[in-house]
């Protein structure tokens, strides 16, 4: 509020309280000096206004003040713009939804900075929402990329402990049948089928487990053992029934075999051999390969017999041969036709 100020009858200016005081105390003005303002009778001493006036124009003043401060709203704090996010989303987790969240999240300072504070903060919504859509599609992405590689690798190592199991069991096959060859003037069982073979390893040489006869997981269910169970000796025991209707998955020579052959003649190997070095694909490695033990001792994964270093040793001259049955002393009967 002004106050009009007058000396001597002439009026010598129009000043707040603020500006009166202050010119008092430098003496610009004179305590006898008159002061007026809109809704006072008539004037009076500067002084008298001071006096009489100057608390409730001072609490006026200051409500006038409030009033404007509340008239002023502060602005609401500036949302965050989640731009480094979006950024390292799109290029470590995925694009397609990582530049939606890079283009709200440039827009969050110039709305707020207009002074659209709501849009600002829908701006910086926005971009979080794509920030999580992005980082959550990255997870799936590199879970689907981790398991193609995981799950495949877990079902090869699977695969290749399983046959390790079935290579160990064949070399159980080839190692029995020597020790039924020291029993029987160093000749491997004659036998007119591959159950009455196994059922000799089982009597003379204690392999009576028939589990080592089929590959991992493909004996038939009830087939435990090659012996028919009986407390009588083992020679005298018949071959158990379940263990007779199966088909094993092994391939034996039915006689002609002696310990003193050359020690890469074929013992016993994964049925399904054919003439050309390969497994057919009903074998029970599908076609992918199969084990022989050799009278050595030795049991060796092949994925078939057709190259130079996989081949056999013919029995007749020494040299290289595709055909197991050229590997064996002409005319031994196999167990598989």
């Amino acid at each position: 509020m002004k106050y009009h100020i007058a000396r001597n009858g002439q009026e010598i200016g129009i000043w707040t309280l603020a500006e009166i005081r202050t010119f008092l105390e430098t003496g610009q003005l004179l305590p006898g000096d008159l002061a007026w303002r809109e809704g006072m009778p008539g004037w009076i001493p500067v002084a008298d206004v001071l006096n009489s006036l100057q608390p409730p124009q001072l609490a006026s003043d200051a409500s006038t003040t409030a009033g404007a401060a509340d008239d002023v709203a502060t602005p609401p704090a500036r949302p965050s713009t989640y731009l480094l996010p979006s950024v390292l989303v799109t290029l470590f987790c995925a694009l397609l939804p990582g530049i939606p969240a890079i283009i709200h999240a440039s827009r969050v300072n110039s709305r707020y900075d207009a002074g659209d504070y709501a849009g600002a903060a829908k701006a910086s919504r926005a971009a979080r929402f794509w920030c999580r859509i992005a980082f959550v599609f990255g997870l799936l992405v590199a879970g689907g990329i981790v398991a193609s590689i995981v799950i495949p690798t877990i079902g090869k190592v699977r695969t290749t402990a399983a046959r390790a199991v079935d290579g160990s069991n064949l070399r159980q096959i080839g190692q029995a049948s020597l020790i039924y060859a020291t029993e029987h003037s160093n000749k491997l069982p004659q036998a007119a089928t591959i159950h009455d073979y196994a059922r000799q390893l089982a009597a003379d040489a204690g392999l009576d487990d028939a589990s080592v006869w089929f590959a991992h997981g493909r004996a038939p269910a009830g087939v435990t053992t090659v012996l028919a169970p009986g407390d009588g000796p083992r020679a005298s025991r018949a071959i158990d029934s379940a263990f007779r209707q199966s088909t094993p998955d092994v391939v034996v020579p039915l006689g002609g075999i002696t310990a003193a052959m050359r020690s890469t003649t074929p013992v016993a190997w994964t049925r399904g051999l054919r003439a050309d070095g390969t497994w057919a694909p009903d074998s029970p490695y599908q076609g992918e390969g199969g084990w022989i033990v050799f009278l050595g001792g030795q049991a060796t994964w092949y994925n078939d017999l057709k190259s130079p270093s996989s081949r056999l040793v013919r029995f007749q001259d020494g040299t290289l041969t595709s055909d197991i049955r050229e590997a064996l002393p002409p005319g031994v009967r196999l167990s598989e036709k």
